[in-house]
Formats: C-alpha cells, structure tokens, sequence
C-alpha cells in the first residue's frame, strides 16, 4: 500500500508506502507530541463551527484553537503538517466520505504513527468501510480519548445541525 495527497497551493506533497512512515516533501513527518486539547490547535469544519446550534458546545470545548478548515482532505494535511494537533469532524449531519476519499489520508496518518477513528471508536483504516457517515478523529494517540469524549458530547449538546 502507498498513498500521496497533493496540495499544490500550498506546495506539499505527502507521501507513503506500508511500513515506511510518512513523508512531507521528503521530509519525515513526526505528529504533534500535545498530551491534551486544552494545549492542541484542532482542525474542525468550518461549516460546523459557524452552526449557531453548534455555538454552545464550540464554546465549551477547551482547545487551545480551534482551526476553521474547509475539506476532508486539508484537515488530515494540517495535522501532518504540523499546523494542527489534530482534526475533529463532529457525527452531526455528517457528509457521506467514501472510501477512495480517506484511505489516502488514513495511510498517510497512520504510517505517521496517528489514527483515524470514528466517533464510536472504530480504527476506518482497519475496517475501510466502502461509504462512511458519522464523526470522526485524525489524531496522534495521546488526543484521541479526550477527542473522542468531545465529539460524543456534542450530539447531547442539542448540535442537529
């Protein structure tokens, strides 16, 4: 298995192959060591963040940013960048992400040292279900448990959007 994301407005290539780790324009790629989200920039949807039923969970939520990133896509290459801690897409009125979509982006994390999980805890990388419709976490693992708890929260914050 091998995996590229190009970003040519940003001039980023990042690239993989099984067991090799990930590479940003041939550079290793080494994840965020930030051990909680009060100290994490983490990437979310920005059409998610401006939700005004959304409003009062975003506003409960600790991070040390909360980023506004449009795109599946961008939000994994602001984690492998370095420009994010970890990315947070919230299961609420989630968009269909079929499995050509993310199994780039969920090697490339992966062989990073990261995970791309689902708001229920299940490893998309392992399963590689054909369509997917719920939340999701792109993170390193010492964020994923807090992320998790966060993004099971918002759907009892009353976020339907």
């Amino acid at each position: 298995m091998a995996a590229v994301l190009d970003l040519p407005a940003h001039d980023q290539r990042l690239e993989c192959s099984a067991g090799t780790g990930t590479r940003l324009n041939g550079a290793v790629v080494k994840l965020s060591r930030v051990q909680t989200v009060s100290e994490a920039r983490v990437a979310v949807s920005a059409t998610q963040l401006d939700s005004a039923p959304l409003r009062p969970f975003w506003t409960s939520v600790r991070a040390a940013e909360l980023r506004p990133t449009p795109a599946f896509a961008a939000k994994f290459a602001a984690v492998l960048a370095g420009q994010c801690d970890a990315a947070l897409y919230l299961p609420v009125r989630p968009h269909r992400t079929a499995i050509w979509d993310y199994a780039a982006a969920a090697l490339l994390l992966d062989e990073a040292g990261g995970r791309f999980i689902s708001t229920d805890g299940a490893d998309l990388l392992r399963e590689r279900p054909f369509l997917y419709t719920g939340g999701w976490v792109a993170s390193p693992p010492a964020l994923q448990d807090e992320l998790l708890a966060l993004a099971r929260r918002s759907g009892r914050r009353g976020g339907t959007t």
